[in-house]
């Protein structure tokens, strides 16, 4: 258990120090939570500032390879990446590494676009 909250915050650092990399410019990981659901899927969710939707279309294959590393890192093998919009706005406010349960699967398999406010990074 020591192990995996020693790697939360060092994923947290790792995940907004790429991003500013590739992006150039600030980019903020305010927090970066691990989590388990009521319907049991479990994975991993970065609260971000300072990126757009255009960011999104621009480096979707650099997010999918950075939180699919940092997702192996922590034990995570998500079955889908999506990043989080503020409704009505332009502006990305979290990634999301899910490890689907069963019935989560099964939901989710016939959608290309579950919610209007997700945007799939990579769906397994």
């Amino acid at each position: 258990m020591r192990d995996l909250l020693d790697k939360i915050p060092q994923s947290r650092g790792k995940l907004e120090s790429t991003i500013r990399k590739f992006k150039g410019a600030p980019v903020y990981i305010i927090e970066l939570k691990v989590f388990g659901t009521a319907c049991g899927c479990i994975g991993m969710l970065a609260d971000v500032r300072g990126l757009q939707i255009e960011d999104i279309e621009v480096y979707q294959e650099h997010f999918v390879a950075i939180l699919s590393e940092i997702s192996r890192y922590i034990g995570l093998k998500p079955d889908l990446m999506y990043a989080r919009t503020l409704p009505g706005s332009f502006e990305v406010v979290a990634f999301t590494a899910r490890e689907l349960c069963s019935r989560c699967k099964n939901d989710l398999a016939s959608f290309e676009k579950p919610r209007p406010d997700l945007i799939i990074l990579n769906k397994a």
